[in-house]
């Protein structure tokens, strides 16, 4: 979703997880949803602000150009992006979702047993 001045991005929020990350993105008939995991409790807006700043960092931006257009209370938020259309969709495709713990152990074991 994007008019000029920038794209609507829709998240979904895993409050009090381990560590903030990108868990998955997906391609849903409304666009695309992106997964993100924050640290942050869901209290006061702290797992808000966590994923403003965890997806401003993801779109490589100062989290000023980040708005919550939508979802303060809810795991599923709408947040608008401000900058060239263009250049916010290529940063959004190119993302790519951080392994899960069971993904990276079980990519380990796999080296472990290519190396004996």
């Amino acid at each position: 979703m994007r008019d000029e001045q920038g794209v609507k991005v829709r998240v979904e929020v895993k409050p009090g997880a381990r560590q903030n990350r990108l868990d998955f993105i997906r391609s849903e008939a409304a666009g695309r949803l992106l997964g993100l995991s924050v640290a942050a409790p869901p209290r006061e807006g702290a797992a808000n602000e966590a994923a403003r700043a965890l997806l401003a960092r993801l779109l490589d931006l100062p989290p000023s150009r980040l708005r919550l257009q939508a979802g303060a209370r809810s795991r599923h938020k709408l947040f608008f992006v401000e900058g060239p259309p263009a250049l916010l969709e290529a940063r959004l495709a190119a993302l790519v979702p951080s392994p899960s713990p069971d993904t990276r152990e079980k990519t380990r074991a796999q080296t472990m047993d290519e190396v004996r």
